[in-house]
């Protein structure tokens, strides 16, 4: 009764009914204001007195108003009825009846299976890279082709499958107006960097539905060239749910080694050779971002075969033919071969260090490479520098015994220097610096040394 009196109030011509109606159980004879009131009234407001009671109390309502107004009729002779062929009564109680049959109906397909169950939906899925494209370390990019399966459990979609039929393939399009998808995309695809190439989804009678993608993919991540060319990169393939938060689905990698991963044989024309692959899942909470996320791993060895020929092994025979300057006699005819043989051999290796900074990746960091060019170039300086330290005391009074001296030394020591300090800058960037300081400081503080002795010795005699 407390609806009806609610109802009353919104019309002024049912206002001064709505305080006797309110008072107790709706019992019309003991109503005869409301009666009056009622019949009083227009027939529009009567019709949208039994609208808004039908709205609120379903298909209760138009009984209610039909039993109202056919006892006041009786009671104040009204010869109009209000019956149940009302025709807008009529469809706002079957409408109303619709409404609450679908709110108590099973959900439809599209809503995920366990929704009722209030539990996460678990999906299996694997990835398996088909071809390799290579590593663009400029964008911090990686191209593959790959096929991404995912499976989980929905026994409604069994019933799309015709009678004696066990399984039936759909598009995806097709599949997502009619069944439910968990929605599944690459989470680290670089902007247009997706281009599906082929989709299925396949339903079982069991209930087992299995989604087939095959996709174009460019990938962005950061990657760590500290040790170029020697390095190796671990490249990550990234899936998650775009709709669908940790509590209402998990990804579930699929155990199967066959079904995930890559062959070995696939880098066999690239510069990087395959190491190992894992498939693994988690629970990344972000905020108010929590998703679970599935992550294909490829760790990749780099060949430094290509290097090899175009970087090392040139530098190593110019730090050589540095070397070979002390071979030369220390006449005045060889000073300047002397000489040349040291500025030929360091302007070469600037060259090549050109080169080399033109082959490392651009992320900003110092690579091993470039370090090694630089240590090359530093080592030459310094056999030059003692070059002309040398030939500078061969020049002076009495000094020629002692250049000799210093210069035989050099032949002895200087491989074992360089060898020193490559080995150095293997363990240690900031160690080979302070080698190479240490090395130059030594040096030039020996000939010093040695120098002023002889000088000394002389002044004696």
């Amino acid at each position: 009764m407390f609806t009806v009196c609610r109802i009353l109030t919104l019309f002024p011509t049912l206002a001064v009914a709505s305080s006797a109606a309110c008072d107790s159980k709706p019992n019309i004879a003991k109503s005869p204001i409301l009666m009056q009131s009622l019949l009083n009234s227009r027939s529009t407001d009567r019709t949208a007195t039994g609208t808004f009671l039908v709205k609120q109390e379903s298909a209760k309502g138009l009984p209610l108003v039909r039993d109202m107004f056919n006892e006041a009729w009786s009671q104040f002779g009204e010869p109009r009825a209000y019956s149940s062929k009302d025709t807008a009564a009529n469809d706002i109680a079957a409408e109303t009846a619709s409404q609450h049959s679908a709110v108590n109906a099973e959900p439809p397909r599209t809503m995920r299976p366990s929704l009722q169950r209030g539990q996460p939906d678990f999906v299996n899925f694997s990835i398996s890279v088909k071809k390799w494209y290579g590593i663009d370390f400029a964008q911090s990019a990686f191209d593959v082709d790959a096929v991404v399966t995912l499976q989980w459990f929905d026994l409604r979609a069994a019933q799309l499958l015709p009678p004696n039929s066990t399984s039936t393939s759909l598009s995806t399009e097709r599949a997502r107006a009619q069944i439910w998808l968990p929605d599944i995309v690459f989470t680290n695809a670089a902007h247009k960097g997706y281009d599906t190439i082929s989709s299925s989804v396949r339903i079982e009678a069991n209930g087992t539905v299995t989604k087939v993608e095959r996709s174009y993919l460019t990938l962005k991540q950061p990657y760590q060239t500290g040790e170029f060319p020697f390095d190796s990169q671990d490249v990550s393939i990234m899936l998650a749910s775009s709709t669908y938060m940790n509590d209402e689905l998990q990804l579930v990698p699929v155990t199967e080694r066959l079904k995930w991963g890559t062959q070995r044989d696939l880098f066999n024309n690239s510069v990087w050779s395959f190491v190992n692959a894992s498939l693994t899942s988690f629970n990344d909470d972000d905020g108010m971002l929590k998703k679970s996320r599935g992550v294909l791993t490829l760790r990749l060895q780099r060949s430094p075969s290509q290097y090899m020929s175009s970087i090392f092994i040139p530098s190593v025979v110019l730090l050589v033919m540095t070397w070979t300057a002390f071979w030369l006699p220390l006449g005045p005819p060889f000073a300047m071969p002397r000489i040349a043989v040291n500025a030929f051999g360091l302007l070469c290796q600037v060259s090549v260090s050109t080169a080399a900074n033109g082959l490392v990746p651009a992320t900003g960091k110092t690579s091993l490479m470039i370090e090694y060019i630089e240590l090359c170039i530093e080592l030459q300086f310094m056999a030059t520098l003692i070059n002309v330290i040398i030939l500078g005391m061969e020049q002076r009074k009495g000094g020629s015994a002692l250049a000799a001296y210093c210069n035989d030394v050099m032949i002895k020591v200087f491989p074992f220097s360089i060898v020193l300090n490559l080995c150095v800058l293997m363990a240690g960037k900031t160690a080979s610096r302070c080698t190479v300081a240490a090395t130059m400081i030594g040096y030039v503080s020996w000939l010093t040394w040695t120098y002023e002795n002889k000088q000394d010795a002389e002044a004696d005699k």
